[in-house]
């Protein structure tokens, strides 16, 4: 399998950095023509991978120039690689997104491996961002414009929306004229999606909003773009995900433990099935109990849990996990 992404035509003047297979790091991004301007959506894991993705760009903007480039949400994956953005490139973001990036050096994620005496926090690091070699000691470029709520932006006439769906900054960038949108982190392809900071009830909530606007085409922050039926899916996970865990994390159980007990096959038929950890984890805050878990026990959970997935015999995980030589 390569490791290079490729464009994809939306139509419209409306492309989608696709990456060959899901995953924390492998995540989309986009460019959205006007006649003489573009916008760029998302940078990639980190700056090299993002330098790749703009120069395979060049054909597509041959007729026109980056005018902007919008974050769509604090997650690593889309914001490790702006400074291979131009510098003088403005970028735009949620409030909450930048306040995200200023807080988050690339170091702070590997120092919450010191929080787990099993070592599963490396060795899943190890599987999921060190292969992209980012640059640990370097700061983050942060936006230059920030807004909250709603904002709007014009390239070469053509409208952009770009609504802030949940508190933790997560937007989704609307293209109107062409039935459009880029969810980021919202939503992904069969796959898991990432709540690190934003509570489940407000992703679910987001997911709605989405279909709200009523698009053909939905870009996800990983895997191929899908339409609405699958943000459907989306919401249709993270509610069996609530319902199923609500009652056991208020009879008291452990997190981890809760996350395990609703781990059916059906929920870890989908990509990242240890980030269930990290939606009951949204779910214990949602519920206002006892002790809610912060960043690095949450990381810690779902390391654990990606190590039990792997032992149990996900094949997608049993390769990756061999060669951290995990016992």
């Amino acid at each position: 399998m390569t490791d290079h992404g490729a464009w994809r035509s939306l139509g419209d003047d409306i492309y989608t950095f696709v990456q060959p297979q899901q995953g924390w790091g492998w995540s989309n991004a986009g460019l959205i023509k006007g006649a003489k301007s573009a916008a760029a959506v998302d940078s990639l894991i980190s700056p090299t991978k993002t330098t790749e993705m703009l120069t395979a760009a060049s054909q597509l903007l041959a007729d026109c120039a980056l005018s902007v480039a919008v974050i769509t949400g604090p997650d690593a994956s889309h914001h490790f690689g702006n400074s291979a953005f131009p510098r003088d490139l403005p970028i735009v973001s949620s409030e909450a997104t930048a306040a995200a990036i200023a807080g988050q050096p690339i170091d702070r994620i590997f120092d919450f491996a010191k929080e787990d005496p099993h070592g599963r926090v490396h060795a899943y690091l190890a599987a999921t961002l060190l292969p992209f070699k980012p640059r640990v000691g370097e700061a983050l470029r942060p936006p230059d414009t920030v807004f909250n709520e709603r904002h709007r932006l014009t390239i070469s006439g053509r409208e952009i929306g770009l609504h802030q769906l949940c508190e933790s900054g997560e937007i989704a960038v609307h293209i109107p004229d062409a039935d459009i949108v880029f969810a980021g982190e919202l939503c992904r392809s069969n796959g898991t999606p990432a709540p690190w900071a934003s509570s489940l009830s407000e992703r679910i909530h987001a997911c709605r909003e989405i279909l709200d606007l009523k698009p053909n085409i939905v870009v996800p922050g990983h895997g191929p773009p899908i339409g609405r039926l699958a943000v459907d899916d989306t919401v249709a996970f993270l509610t069996e995900v609530r319902n199923a865990a609500t009652p056991l994390l208020e009879e008291g159980l452990r997190i981890d433990r809760v996350a395990e007990i609703i781990s059916t096959p059906k929920l870890l038929s989908w990509t990242e099935a240890e980030w269930i950890v990290s939606h009951v984890a949204a779910l214990h805050r949602d519920l206002r109990l006892a002790d809610p878990w912060i960043a690095p026990q949450v990381l810690v959970g779902v390391a654990e849990a990606w190590h039990r997935n792997a032992q149990a015999g996900d094949s997608s995980l049993q390769v990756i996990h061999d060669a951290c030589h995990i016992s």
